[in-house]
């Protein structure tokens, strides 16, 4: 079973944040390779759909897809 069933949805959501924070703060990431490395390197940790919905968000803020 992946882990995305043992976790809530707000968690996954606190769980993306966090990561990408983390990429993007202290790894001194472009939003662009934080986000591409997020879908490599934490594919399984969480939802599709939440995924795609934080690109997105992203892409609503101004990153480019």
């Amino acid at each position: 079973p992946s882990k995305t069933m043992n976790l809530t949805q707000e968690q996954q959501i606190l769980g993306l944040c966090h990561a990408y924070a983390l990429k993007t703060s202290c790894l001194k990431m472009n939003y662009q390779d934080a986000f591409k490395s997020i879908q490599i390197d934490e594919v399984g940790n969480f939802d599709l759909k939440l995924l795609t919905s934080f690109k997105e968000m992203l892409v609503d803020q101004g990153m480019k897809a």
